[in-house]
């Protein structure tokens, strides 16, 4: 079935999905997002600044945690980002967000996308007809690599632990580097801690989903811990990297899909806002080539080991690591 043409089609209801509707629907522009899998809530995030300033112009309503930190002004901790950005995406009349619903082709011509999605577990196809497209689709971008859009890693993988915690803090970011030089940082959460770890080849990550090996290697790397239980627990190895190129003809990529960055210093979900308003901006100019030019660079900044905003070279720095 062919529905009424949108401005953009937005495949990805996380939270660049859901930004990306809300800075398009804030300029007045239509869209479609579809989204395969049900809402979802999403686990407490930091927030800087920049992305602060964007949700007030988005006219999100932000109930959110204040932190302190040496390195970072203006840090805030949102307990949900995705709902919060799904109850604003979802009041624009020009823009529409469908779960359930999943991309299964998107083709693109010199005058458009054309996109179609399948609902539900019913196997009936809408197809969607759209000026452009943004994929919003995660990590591993199905649209990306349907596409053939290669990525350029940072060099060195690591691996890192992430553990939320019942426990109380003050309202704060404190990061430390530990003798090796690898970091480790503990933030508040609205209902508890957040403890961050980076592991050396010694480390046995599966290990520290206990409290007493978790706090010995924290106390170890300069953090005092004090924890009773470990809530929810994420151990994995990532490599920093972005896409060599952010846009394919009317396709645009942002969020988990153009880069992916350390959980350290609470960095990926500002920077999907960010993306999300200079998707929007590109698309009211009609010149997409500025997309990328805006925001490449900002991340190669953020992630490269020589970058001019990567918060952890600068502490190595200064720490004389």
């Amino acid at each position: 079935m062919s529905e009424a043409r949108k401005r953009v089609v937005i495949v990805g209801g996380g939270p660049a999905g859901l930004a990306c509707a809300c800075a398009l629907g804030a300029a007045g522009i239509s869209f479609l997002l579809v989204e395969r899998d049900a809402p979802r809530n999403d686990p407490p995030t930091i927030l800087h600044p920049d992305g602060v300033a964007l949700l007030h112009a988005w006219g999100c309503d932000l109930p959110s945690l204040e932190l302190q930190a040496e390195e970072v002004s203006g840090l805030r901790v949102c307990a949900d980002l995705a709902a919060v950005l799904r109850a604003r995406a979802e009041q624009f009349p020009e823009g529409e967000v469908r779960h359930h619903a999943e991309n299964v082709r998107l083709q693109q011509d010199e005058h458009g996308v054309t996109v179609d999605v399948r609902r539900g577990a019913a196997m009936d196809v809408d197809v969607v007809e759209a000026d452009f497209a943004i994929a919003c689709d995660g990590t591993h971008s199905l649209l990306r690599r349907r596409l053939k859009v290669p990525l350029d890693e940072v060099p060195g993988e690591q691996v890192w632990v992430v553990a939320d915690t019942p426990d109380a803090m003050p309202p704060a970011l404190e990061v430390r580097l530990g003798r090796d030089g690898l970091p480790a940082a503990r933030h508040a959460l609205p209902d508890g801690t957040r403890w961050i770890v980076a592991l050396g080849d010694d480390d046995d990550g599966q290990a520290l989903d206990q409290s007493e090996p978790l706090r010995a290697l924290l106390t170890e790397r300069g953090i005092a811990a004090e924890i009773s239980t470990i809530g929810r627990f994420r151990y994995f190895s990532m490599t920093e990297r972005l896409l060599r190129r952010w846009r394919e003809g009317r396709v645009l990529f942002a969020g988990d899909a153009a880069h992916a960055t350390s959980p350290l210093w609470g960095l990926s979900p500002t920077l999907a806002l960010l993306d999300a308003a200079a998707a929007s901006e590109a698309i009211q100019s009609g010149i997409l080539e500025a997309y990328e030019a805006a925001r490449r660079q900002s991340v190669l900044d953020v992630i490269a080991p020589d970058g001019a905003n990567n918060l952890t070279a600068k502490l190595r720095a200064k720490a004389g690591v």
